[in-house]
Formats: C-alpha cells, structure tokens, sequence
C-alpha cells in the first residue's frame, strides 16, 4: 500500500500492510481510511496509514471489492457477484448486509460506488442501472434504469 502527502511527486510505502488481497479503498479525510479485500477483509485507519486496524464483516466471507464512505465513520461496500452490500456507522466495528433492490443479473456485476456527504452515494452496474441512496445505503432507488452498459465506475466531485 502506498501513500501521497504531496499530490503525488513522492510515494510512502507501508511495509507493515502486508494484505494482498485488497481491492478497493476510500479515504474520507486525510487521516481515515478504509481498504477491503478477500474473504470480508476491512483494515482501516485514523492516522494516516501508520497503523491499521483489521476488522471482518460478519455477513459475508466473501470478496469485497470496492468501498466508498461519506464521512469518517459511514462507508458502504460491494462485493463479487454483487450479492453482497455491506455498509457501517460506526468505523468499521460493525458491517451490515443491505438489500439493493437490484435484479441477479444488475447484482452480477455492481462495478462501482461513490459517496458524498452527509449520506448520499451513487452505484453503477454493467448490466442495468444508476444506483442512487440518500440514507447511506439503507435503501436505493433506481436514478437511470437502463443506463448503458459496461459501466465500471463513478466519482463525485466534493464542493
């Protein structure tokens, strides 16, 4: 895992985080931040990287792909096949299973989440919809229904 402090002219290896299975990250801040991984891996951090905690989700082992958080504590994540919606409120120390009101086939592949304070995030899936929730993953609403296809990821800008 690597880090930036300076927009990117200089890179922090963390030798310490020795996961090798982690597939997505998100950062709310400059100090927090949160990886996932196989088997329902969460690590997170709140101090920039300098230690990092490991958590597992219990309702899933299997692989998480991507995260994305709207403040330090809230964060939703996704993983293989899209049957699994994980999200927590309170950093990381509990993960819940969430429905998406997504088909199988939408479910498949949800390729990407974006978050955006204070509880609203966005997800895309190859096979169908724009995903849209306002209470940090509890429900979703389709925004675009057929959206078109091989969508694989979104971001928010922050104002």
């Amino acid at each position: 895992m690597l880090k930036t402090a300076d927009g990117g002219k200089t890179w922090q290896e963390f030798k310490d985080v020795t996961y090798k299975s982690l597939r997505g990250i998100s950062c709310p801040n400059a100090s927090t931040c949160y990886a996932v991984g196989g088997s329902g891996i969460v690590i997170t951090t709140a101090d920039g990287g300098q230690t990092w905690q490991e958590y597992q989700t219990s309702h899933t082992s299997g692989n998480l792909l991507r995260v994305a958080c709207t403040d330090n504590k809230t964060c939703i994540s996704s993983g293989v096949g899209g049957d699994t919606v994980v999200t927590t409120s309170n950093g990381g120390l509990t993960w819940e299973e969430r429905a998406t009101g997504l088909t199988r086939q939408a479910r498949e592949d949800l390729t990407g989440l974006t978050c955006y304070p204070p509880t609203s995030c966005l997800g895309v899936s190859r096979h169908g919809p724009i995903l849209a929730t306002r209470d940090s993953g509890l429900t979703w609403n389709s925004l675009v229904p057929k959206a078109p296809t091989n969508l694989r990821t979104l971001s928010t800008a922050r104002h």
